[in-house]
């Protein structure tokens, strides 16, 4: 449980490193297949991927 004051915290350098969380939908509705053929859960899946690795000081949950 969090509220809107833990979103950003600083380190003993003083950088601010800001906590996001993602919530992602894992739902029968998930397996559909709609982009390219691919499910949606597959597709959901590697744009996360790709937006974790694109990121740099940020913690992700």
């Amino acid at each position: 449980m969090a509220d809107d004051t833990e979103i950003f915290f600083t380190d003993r350098e003083g950088t601010v490193t800001p906590n996001v969380m993602l919530i992602l939908d894992a739902s029968g509705s998930m397996g559909t297949n709609d982009v390219d053929g691919k499910t949606r859960l597959s597709v959901m899946k590697q744009a996360t991927k790709d937006l974790v690795s694109s990121l740099s000081d940020v913690n992700v949950g």
